[in-house]
């Protein structure tokens, strides 16, 4: 089971290299006002793989407002792999800190 969490954790930090998710960041962030659904809906899913903490209240503001309960699902989801990315990023620091302690 560790073996398939670290392989998840692989393929969401290629995921959110620059060169895939990341440069296209405010492309999403206006398309979330499209009245095209589709749209809507994948723009909210590049925004969880951005990796991006800035993206989480953006999230959370749709989570709460949007009357479209498919669009509220993907909110979900996509904010539970930021957390995911968040968090591992906040141990890879830790760790790295307390390698250059010693």
């Amino acid at each position: 089971m560790k073996f398939y969490r670290f392989i998840y954790i692989i393929i969401i930090m290629l995921i959110n290299t620059p060169c895939f998710a990341g440069s296209d960041y405010e492309k999403y962030v206006e398309d979330l006002s499209s009245s095209n659904l589709q749209v809507k809906k994948k723009a909210v899913i590049m925004l969880g793989n951005t990796g991006r903490s800035e993206a989480v209240p953006i999230l959370t503001d749709l989570l709460k407002n949007d009357g479209d309960i498919s669009i509220r699902r993907i909110c979900a989801d996509s904010l539970g792999k930021l957390g995911i990315v968040i968090e591992e990023e906040k141990k890879e620091e830790k760790i790295t800190k307390q390698k250059k302690k010693k």
